[in-house]
């Protein structure tokens, strides 16, 4: 199983990633564009096991949920079903029929960022201003037997 992870505790670098909102800080806190994250603003959707017409909010048998810091890691259950994802009761994802569910959600309060991790994929959504921007990125899978021999020797 792949879990993305951040440096808890510091600011992501916006050189690598670009598209982060610029951070000012001063001598006790940081402000990224007045927007701030906590545990409670996380509302994540799961569909109802004994019945799938209805859904669950924060129901905490369909995952594992690890904190470390301001980084949040959500472990889905196997059998779990996620349908939505909100922050601040807004919504940032809808599971859509015939879409893949995502295996695990991370969430990095001091950077305000959003991961949900998919079998071949992964979202990420940052905050810019006041809005969510949502990027999707494609892991790069090698391929399991290659014609060519390798110049590795393990």
């Amino acid at each position: 199983m792949l879990l993305l992870g951040f440096n808890v505790g510091k600011l992501a670098d916006s050189q690598i990633y670009p598209s982060l909102p610029k951070v000012s800080s001063d001598a006790t806190e940081f402000e990224v564009d007045k927007f701030t994250m906590k545990e409670s603003d996380i509302t994540i959707l799961t569909e109802n096991r004994n019945d799938p017409r209805y859904t669950d909010e924060n129901k905490s048998d369909a995952y594992t949920m690890e904190s470390k810091g301001g980084y949040l890691n959500y472990i889905f259950a196997e059998g779990s079903k996620c349908n939505g994802l909100k922050c601040k009761k807004e919504s940032l994802w809808t599971h859509y029929r015939y879409e893949p569910y995502p295996i695990s959600i991370g969430v990095d309060t001091f950077n305000n960022l959003i991961v949900m991790i998919f079998e071949y994929d992964y979202f990420l959504f940052v905050r810019e201003g006041n809005k969510w921007v949502k990027h999707v990125r494609n892991y790069k899978i090698r391929p399991t037997r290659s014609k060519f021999p390798s110049k590795d020797s393990f």
